[in-house]
């Protein structure tokens, strides 16, 4: 047996839900050129952060750190070496087992201004950014002073580009 209810609505109920809605629309426009101006101001003030930081850049050579570097961002050249021989065994058993590993180059400057660097496969999460690097794509994470966290991710079918690609960024971020 079907139930059937018939309701009615008067005239002024649908103008009264129909000034509401057009209340509520001239409230969002109103108030989304105020949120725009506050998100464009906070990306003004961090492109010019990233100015002045890239003024008081300090090079220094990876083989002789320099003091008078201590306590300014560093840009570091030269060659990273390591005692320690990555095998590429670890990174096939990994991925034979079903895990999603990619090698991970870590750099780390620490509160004593020693510099840290490492290279070791990693298994990634599914959250994590490099999850979804396949081949020779190439990523980069840079976890900032603000507290920030900033992801560029090259995707090209070579090293020289993927490496390229990445320096050209990253001078772009400091320039």
């Amino acid at each position: 047996m079907a139930y059937t209810e018939t309701s009615e609505v008067g005239w002024f109920d649908r103008i009264k839900e129909s000034i509401k809605g057009l209340v509520i629309g001239v409230l969002f426009v109103a108030i989304a050129p105020c949120l725009l101006i506050c998100n464009e101001k906070r990306s003004v003030d961090t492109a010019e952060g990233i100015g002045e930081m890239s003024s008081s850049l300090a090079k220094v050579d990876a083989a002789k750190p320099d003091a008078a570097a201590e306590g300014k961002p560093i840009l570091v050249t030269g060659t990273a070496e390591t005692a320690e021989t990555l095998k590429d065994d670890k990174v096939r058993e990994a991925a034979d087992a079903g895990a999603h590993y990619r090698l991970v180059v870590e750099i780390e400057k620490s509160d004593d201004g020693n510099i840290r660097a490492s290279v070791e496969p990693v298994a990634l999460e599914v959250g994590d950014p490099l999850y979804t690097l396949r081949g020779n794509q190439g990523g980069v994470i840079i976890d900032t002073d603000a507290g920030h966290r900033l992801f560029m991710m090259q995707q090209t079918a070579g090293i020289d580009d993927a490496a390229y690609g990445m320096l050209q960024d990253c001078r772009a971020i400091l320039n």
